[in-house]
């Protein structure tokens, strides 16, 4: 892999009675008494005679330099050795300084067509270095660095563009999205950037890993992670045609240097491990390292227990809002929405007419067999829209039943490719979904709330809400329907004192309102919380520690009301232990105005049968400021929400 390269052995015999460090702390001392001749003859040819003991020191300290060796608190977060040219290197940014500029004049050899150099290794830290000292023969990328020039794409990358992918609820860690690097090229003969290099950063997990051990380890830092380069069509496929995510692609406006510095960069750390924290050290908070080290702006300066990746998008939205203030170019050059290929699919099925939807319909239903018999209730024109839908359907079910997909998907595409074949080529393209507004569009997921609570057992109460990454049904980041919370917890002050409201570990519901499609493979809805929460008994507030789990359908009305009917069962600390809660419910979005509304009866194995009921409802204030009323069958609370 890129960036995976050897080091060289770096003796030289200047130093063999003192370390460095030791000399430079000594020099630093001296350096009133010691002429400038005499302390660049101490250090030798090797590192550059015009460079002062007093500039290394501010060399070494340089907010860039420390960002080039990833150094928090005192020491580096880079874990692979390979990373650093000096053994103290970890710990000690002058001692790296030094170590990289005596390695810029070690002679080149023959085994330095494998980019072995430090000048190959390490091309970030001498590109900055050119602009503070006098590099003799200094070439960003010199003709020895074979695999850098290569992998670099010089002359050829145009553009830096950032992803935000949407969340995948099929995987925990995917949750709330993704963020990725993609450097664009623009070619002629690749519009769609397929070819075009994409750096992702990840965890390195074990095949096979348990639920638990993969939750415990994520959170606690027991996995090591690294920046990996690919093919943006590798990306895509498993983003957008795999697990049907929608992409937001925002290319930057940077400047030549800040573009070459960050290609650079990437390349010197491509393999090299880091410590990985699901909540703070994920693939938002290190690209947002990456790009701080190029702007002059900050983006991981609230980053301190949570950091999702909408957040790194909603501080480049802020920038590119004030920087015209300032007089200074905006940073986004611009957004494009990439529409996953189920959404793509819809759509298209949608725009049909009757007859072409029943066509492809009995197409789906009866197998490409009958391809022939329902072509011909169509004409020309509309066969062509027929057989695009067909084709955008079975190349969904392919990739999703991938690695192995069944025999008669797979000749029922060849199938279809032959007829299509057979009729006349487009004369304009297929027509894409609507742009739909990035994430970043909205407010941020941090969620802060005071209001005024009541319940049977507490009577009045003052309630604190905090909710670290949410996006709810009724809100004002609301995922259209769906709801994501982490987190979520209520703090409430009574006549007793404190005591916890309701803590949300997780909550998470997922709609799937789309059903134009028979025999779907999944047209299941969804939705799953547990936590804990204050309950009355008898008249006494208890905690109730639960799990819930809830399976059904769902369907939206116009693109304002949204209807559901599932059945949930769950497991509960506080009797009746376990209970089935069949349940109806309606979700209303008009805006600056939402609302759920939900009933149903909770059935337990002790034949207990109870109505249940809810609703909640929100109306938005600017900026970033909302008013909620909420209420279920034995608690009610009017509260002031602010979004951050």
């Amino acid at each position: 892999m890129p960036g995976i390269l050897g080091i060289r052995s770096m003796n030289d015999p200047a130093y063999t009675c003192l370390p460095r460090l030791h000399l430079l702390l000594l020099l630093c001392t001296l350096e009133v008494l010691v002429p400038e001749s005499s302390w660049t003859a101490q250090l030798g040819a090797k590192a550059s005679a015009s460079i002062t003991p007093k500039q290394i020191n501010e060399l070494a300290q340089d907010p860039v330099w420390l960002k080039l060796l990833h150094y928090k608190d005192g020491q580096s977060e880079v874990l692979t050795k390979k990373f650093f040219l000096s053994s103290d290197g970890t710990y000690d940014p002058a001692a790296e300084l030094l170590a990289t500029l005596d390695a810029y004049s070690e002679p080149w050899s023959a085994k330095d067509n494998n980019d072995t150099h430090a000048r190959c290794r390490f091309p970030a830290r001498y590109f900055w270095l050119s602009s503070h000292v006098a590099l003799p023969d200094y070439s960003p990328q010199p003709p020895q660095c074979t695999r850098l020039s290569k992998w670099s794409l010089p002359d050829q990358v145009t553009s830096t563009s950032i992803f935000l992918v949407s969340g995948y609820l099929g995987n925990p860690a995917s949750v709330f999205g993704h963020t990725l690097l993609k450097f664009n090229t623009e070619s002629q003969d690749d519009q769609a950037g397929l070819f075009d290099l994409t750096v992702n950063y990840g965890a390195v997990v074990p095949e096979n890993e348990s639920t638990l051990r993969y939750i415990i380890y994520g959170i606690g830092g027991g996995y090591q992670a690294g920046f990996s380069d690919r093919y943006f069509y590798t990306q895509d496929l498993v983003y957008s045609r795999k697990e049907f995510r929608d992409i937001w692609d925002y290319q930057l406006r940077l400047s030549n240097q800040q573009q070459q510095l960050l290609i650079f960069h990437l390349w010197e750390i491509l393999g090299k491990k880091f410590t990985y924290y699901f909540f703070h050290k994920n693939c938002a908070a290190r690209l947002a390292e990456l790009l701080e080290l190029i702007l002059e702006e900050q983006l991981l300066d609230n980053a301190r227990c949570w950091y999702a990746p909408v957040e790194i998008f909603h501080h480049l939205e802020e920038i590119d809002q004030v920087r015209p203030e300032a007089g200074k170019d905006r940073l986004i050059q611009s957004i494009r929405f990439i529409p996953s290929v189920e959404r793509t699919l819809y759509y298209r099925f949608n725009q049909l007419n009757e007859e072409e939807k029943q066509a492809v319909q009995a197409v789906i239903e009866k197998g490409t067999g009958s391809l022939q018999e329902s072509l011909e209730l169509v004409d020309t024109k509309q066969q062509l829209a027929v057989l695009d839908t067909l084709l955008a359907y079975y190349t969904y079910r392919l990739v999703e039943d991938a690695p192995n997909p069944a025999k008669a998907m797979q000749q029922g595409k060849r199938d279809l490719l032959l007829a299509r074949l057979g009729l006349p080529p487009r004369t304009t393209p297929l027509e894409q979904p609507p742009e739909l507004a990035s994430p970043a569009k909205g407010l941020p997921p941090l969620l802060t709330g005071i209001g005024i609570g009541y319940s049977q057992a507490r009577n009045s109460y003052l309630r604190l809400h905090l909710a670290p990454f949410t996006q709810e049904s009724v809100g004002r980041n609301s995922l259209g329907g769906d709801e994501v919370t982490v987190l979520d917890t209520v703090v409430g002050i009574g006549e007793n004192g404190f005591f916890i409201d309701r803590f949300d570990l997780l909550r998470i519901r997922k709609l799937k309102t789309n059903h134009a499609l028979r025999h779907e493979k999944n047209s299941w809805s969804w939705q799953l919380r547990t936590g804990m929460e204050s309950v009355a008994e008898d008249g006494v507030a208890e905690q109730d520690f639960f799990f819930r789990f809830g399976a059904g359908r769902a369907q939206k009305f116009a693109n304002s009301i949204t209807a559901y009917a599932l059945l949930e069962a769950s497991a509960h600390t506080e009797q009746p232990y376990a209970r089935l809660f069949p349940h109806i419910g309606v979700l209303t979005d008009f805006g600056w105005f939402k609302s759920r509304f939900y009933g149903g009866a909770s059935l337990s194995y002790q034949d207990h049968l109870e109505a249940m009921y809810g609703i909640e409802l929100q109306y938005d204030m600017p900026p970033h400021s909302a008013l909620s009323l909420q209420g279920e069958k034995d608690k009610i609370a009017v509260e002031l929400k602010w979004y951050w």
